[in-house]
C-alpha cells in the first residue's frame, strides 16, 4: 500500500460515484438556502415586533395627549361657561332694569315734567335736589326767600298736567346774611 501514496505528486483519486458529489452540493446549497431563509424570517420577526411596539408606544402618547387636550378644553369651556352665566345675569338685571324703566305704568316723559316744573317755579324759588323713584313720586328740596313763593310753587305745581298732586313736607327757616327758608315738596307723577 505504500506504493499506493500519490500525495507526493498530487493524485487524487475519487471512488465516489458523480451523483453522491451532486447530492452533497444540493444539500449543502439547501442548507444555505434554509439558513438565509430563517435569517430573513427572524429579521421579520424582529422588524414585526419592533413595529408592534412603536405603534403601541405611538398609541399610547396620541391617547394621552388627546386626555390632556379634553382636560385642558374641558377646563377652557368650564371657564368660558362661567364667563357667560355671569354676562347672562348681568344682562339679565339690565334688561329688567330697562323693563321697569320702560314699562307702560311707570314710563315718564321726563322732558315735559321737567319743563312744567321750570315754568311753575317761581324767581325766589329754587331747587337744590329732584329725587325719584319707580313709585311715580318724586321729592323736590329747594330754598326761597320766603314762605309764599313756596306755596305758590305748591299751587302751580298742583295745576301742573303731568303732577297729579304736590304737597308741602317741611319747611325750615335759615337765619343767616340772607334770611331764606329750606323746604321739601313730595308730588305724585302722571305716567
Amino acid at each position: 500500500m505504500k506504493f499506493c501514496d500519490f500525495s507526493k505528486y498530487n493524485l487524487n483519486i475519487n471512488l465516489l460515484p458523480s451523483e453522491i458529489a451532486k447530492v452533497e452540493s444540493v444539500q449543502k446549497q439547501s442548507l444555505i438556502i434554509i439558513n438565509i431563509a430563517a435569517i430573513i424570517l427572524f429579521l421579520m420577526i424582529l422588524s414585526i415586533e419592533f413595529i408592534t411596539l412603536k405603534t403601541q408606544k405611538i398609541n399610547e402618547n396620541i391617547t394621552q395627549h388627546r386626555q390632556t387636550k379634553l382636560q385642558q378644553d374641558t377646563r377652557t369651556l368650564l371657564n368660558q361657561q362661567e364667563s357667560l352665566d355671569r354676562q347672562t345675569k348681568n344682562i339679565s338685571k339690565k334688561l329688567e332694569n330697562f323693563d321697569n324703566v320702560l314699562n307702560v305704568e311707570n314710563f315718564l316723559k321726563w322732558d315735559k315734567v321737567l319743563s312744567d316744573i321750570a315754568i311753575a317755579i317761581p324767581g325766589k324759588v329754587q331747587i337744590t335736589n329732584l329725587l325719584t323713584n319707580e313709585k311715580l313720586k318724586m321729592l323736590i328740596k329747594g330754598r326761597s326767600l320766603s314762605y309764599e313763593a313756596v306755596h305758590l310753587f305748591i299751587d302751580n305745581l298742583n295745576n301742573n298736567k303731568n303732577i297729579e298732586s304736590a304737597s308741602l313736607i317741611e319747611t325750615e327757616k335759615n337765619n343767616g346774611a340772607i334770611s331764606f327758608v329750606n323746604y321739601s315738596i313730595n308730588c305724585s307723577l302722571i305716567p
